[in-house]
C-alpha cells in the first residue's frame, strides 16, 4: 500500500526506454517500485554523507483522536526531521474539527516535539486553495511561489525559524 492510498501499489509500467551512447539502458516508469525509489534515495544519502557527514532522519507525527481509546482519527500532521529542519509533509483535520483550533494545536505540538529533539526550523508547502492564511497566522513566512501549480492556483513554500528550547534545570 502507498502512503497516499489504501489501495495496493499499482504495477510499475515502462513508458519509455532508451539506449545511451554510454552503453546504459534508460527506462521511464509510471509507478516505479518502492524498492527502486528506496535504492535511489539510499544512493543519494550515501553521496550526501561524503559531503556533510553522518545525519539522521526521523519521521515525526502528531495525531488527534476523538475519545480516549483512539476511536476516530480527527486530525494529524506528519513530517521528516532531517538536516536540523522539520519538513511538514501533511496536515489534515476532519471537516467537523476545522475552525476549532485542532490544526493549530497539532502544529504547536509537532513544533514542540521537534524542538525537544533539537530541531527549531520548519519548512512546508501549501497551495492557494489550501491553508496559506492559516500558516501565516502561525508565524510562517513565504519564501517562494510556483504559479499555476495546479493550473489557476499557486504553490507556496513557507518556513519558520525558531529558537531552541532553554535547557531544563
Amino acid at each position: 500500500m502507498s502512503l497516499y492510498s489504501d489501495q495496493p501499489e499499482p504495477e510499475a509500467e515502462t513508458i519509455g526506454e532508451w539506449s545511451g551512447p554510454d552503453g546504459l539502458r534508460y527506462e521511464a516508469q509510471s509507478n516505479p517500485p518502492l524498492t527502486t525509489l528506496r535504492a535511489v534515495n539510499h544512493g543519494l544519502d550515501e553521496h550526501n554523507r561524503t559531503r556533510i557527514g553522518d545525519f539522521t532522519w526521523e519521521r515525526l507525527g502528531v495525531f488527534a483522536w476523538d475519545g480516549p481509546e483512539r476511536q476516530t482519527l480527527v486530525g494529524g500532521v506528519f513530517g521528516d526531521l532531517v538536516w536540523n529542519w522539520l519538513h511538514i509533509d501533511s496536515l489534515w483535520t476532519s471537516a467537523e474539527q476545522r475552525g476549532r483550533g485542532v490544526g493549530s494545536a497539532l502544529m504547536r505540538h509537532i513544533e514542540e516535539v521537534a524542538r525537544e529533539r533539537g530541531v527549531v526550523n520548519i519548512h512546508l508547502e501549501t497551495t492557494s486553495f489550501q491553508a496559506l492564511p492559516f500558516y501565516l497566522k502561525l508565524g510562517y513566512e513565504v519564501f517562494g511561489e510556483l504559479p499555476d501549480h495546479p493550473i489557476g492556483s499557486t504553490w507556496y513554500y513557507l518556513r519558520k525559524f525558531g529558537a531552541p528550547l532553554a535547557p531544563q534545570p
